[in-house]
């Protein structure tokens, strides 16, 4: 090989050997640019901040009173020991209850409910089990002796006033105890058919009433006279037989079958009156 020839080697090695450097350092360079991105990265996006507090909260305390404070984003509810039975519509909003279901609670205490256990909070309508099991650890039962004093107002009941039962309206009738609207209706009905009762023992003969019932209200049935309506039963129209207090429809069938009746012991040995006690005011009533 000539000197012109080795020449001419040596310049095609140097050219190869410069570009194969320039390669080398283009790669070496984008590698670096690429590890400085990941560390720059992994220092400002994927690392905790400083500033960000991580709390865990204690399932258990050891102190009622203390109180506790949970952020849930925008609204912040405080934890303290309270009383289910006597809490304001603004503490249970406080605790944490929406508004729906604190008013939800007072109007359940308003019909009467009670909270003899920390469960029965529990089973108020809308009350999230995750809700509850925050509240428990602050729950305040109170007494059987305690009082509600909020909303729920002891009272007795007043003693009730004598009524005279030819003269009772209906409020009076339902004043005594244990007489609805229903009873109270049918004493009115039935003395406004027989004209006037004659005897107390008259108001136990009303159809299902209650003897324990008539016993309550006995002490407060007071009688006056009154004028009574009396039914010749032997010239009596079908239809006014049928509407006396004292002539079920079996009754008016047997008295129809059986007219003329000439006297109380007859009416007696009719099948149907025959039971003497069962009808004992009936000769007051009827004429023959």
């Amino acid at each position: 090989m000539n000197a012109e020839n080795l020449k001419k080697l040596v310049n095609e090695l140097t050219d190869i050997i410069a570009k194969e450097r320039k390669t080398v350092g283009l790669i070496l360079t984008f590698s670096l640019a690429i590890k400085l991105g990941f560390y720059i990265l992994d220092n400002q996006y994927l690392t905790a901040p400083d500033t960000l507090e991580i709390v865990k909260s204690n399932s258990t305390t050891n102190d009622k009173e203390a109180a506790a404070t949970f952020h849930s984003q925008n609204t912040t509810s405080s934890l303290f020991p309270f009383y289910p039975s006597t809490a304001s519509h603004d503490e249970l909003v406080r605790l944490g209850f929406s508004a729906k279901t604190a008013t939800i609670l007072i109007n359940y205490r308003k019909k009467g409910g009670q909270f003899r256990s920390k469960e029965d909070v529990k089973k108020i309508y809308s009350v999230a089990p995750d809700l509850y099991h925050r509240l428990a650890p602050y729950i305040l039962i109170q007494s059987e002796a305690s009082s509600y004093s909020k909303e729920s107002k002891s009272y007795t009941r007043a003693e009730p006033k004598p009524i005279d039962i030819n003269t009772a309206g209906l409020d009076e009738w339902k004043a005594l105890p244990g007489i609805g609207d229903y009873f109270a209706k049918k004493f009115i009905e039935k003395r406004e058919g027989l004209g006037a009762y004659i005897d107390i023992a008259q108001i136990a003969e009303l159809y299902r009433f209650p003897d324990t019932s008539f016993q309550k209200i006995k002490p407060y049935l007071n009688l006056k006279k009154g004028r009574i309506l009396k039914i010749n039963i032997n010239n009596a129209k079908e239809d006014e037989l049928r509407k006396h207090p004292y002539i079920l429809k079996w009754q008016a069938d047997d008295i129809l079958r059986h007219r003329p009746i000439y006297g109380l012991n007859d009416l007696y040995e009719l099948k149907t009156y025959s039971d003497k006690t069962k009808n004992q005011f009936v000769g007051s009533y009827f004429e023959f």
